[in-house]
């Protein structure tokens, strides 16, 4: 069952626009970046 919810959100980010997901995960990347690794 997650197996087709992640095919759907693959899908879905490949459909959809690109860019809003590239520049969500950029956005992600700095986020996890400003915050200390444990």
């Amino acid at each position: 069952m997650l197996r087709m919810y992640l095919l759907q959100v693959m899908f879905a980010l490949k459909t959809r626009e690109l860019k809003d997901a590239i520049l969500y995960c950029h956005s992600w990347q700095r986020f996890c970046a400003r915050r200390p690794h444990v």
